[in-house]
């Protein structure tokens, strides 16, 4: 058996209640356990640090950062995630300066979060916890600018077409702006890391990874 810690409600990555959109991160350990040939299980979990309680095997997205392996083992990255400032067209941010006066809508104690406290003059809204409330919220007016993942935004573009927005990076933000997204293996060995890292591979060359993306708006590596 395979089990993974996932979300129960966070697309574009895992939503237990819909089948057609179970998640990428559901689908994409779907055929892991396929080319394992064994049984997927699920831990639903809201916060990583509950996991303990879980016993799962992996977490199917987690940051590939300089800080070694922790106590996870990670596999290859196969996504990357990006952060950008979302607004409104006809509204451009090309530099910090050019939030002050402005209603921002940021996820709590993020890095985008530290950086934009110190700046009295820009309005915070960090009560959003998630990136399509932050989407709406800059459509409806209620907030001028965003900062809102990759992921994020491919998502709810792939659910609200019709919406339009003007995307800037916000690498002038933090020159941390976003990571490479990997499996995280718990408890486990360098062998199933390189099995998993085989499998990745081949389910990019067979274009399975690629169906997947394209079906949640994600980008590819």
């Amino acid at each position: 058996m395979f089990k993974i810690c996932v979300n129960r409600h966070a697309l574009p990555f895992s939503e237990s209640d819909d089948e057609e959109f179970p998640g990428a991160h559901v689908e994409i350990a779907e055929l892991l356990a396929r080319e394992l040939n064994v049984y997927l299980d699920f831990s639903w979990v809201t916060f990583r640090h509950r996991a303990k309680y879980n016993q799962c095997d992996a977490f199917m997205g987690v940051a590939v950062l300089d800080d070694g392996e922790g106590f996870l083992k990670k596999s290859n990255p196969y996504l990357d995630v990006k952060m950008y400032v979302v607004t409104r067209p006809g509204i451009k941010i090309n530099n910090l300066e050019d939030l002050d006066g402005l209603k921002v809508a940021t996820p709590s104690a993020s890095l985008a979060h530290s950086v934009l406290i110190k700046r009295p003059n820009v309005q915070l809204f960090v009560s959003m916890m998630e990136d399509s409330q932050m989407l709406s919220a800059v459509l409806k007016g209620e907030v001028d600018a965003a900062i809102v993942a990759n992921t994020g935004i491919g998502w709810y573009k792939k659910v609200h077409p019709a919406a339009d927005f003007s995307l800037t990076s916000a690498e002038f933000i933090h020159k941390f702006n976003g990571y490479p997204m990997a499996i995280g293996f718990r408890q486990s060995d360098q062998a199933m890391v390189d099995r998993a890292n085989e499998i990745l591979k081949k389910i990019a060359y067979s274009g399975e990874l690629g169906r997947i993306f394209k079906k949640y708006g994600l980008d590819q590596r």
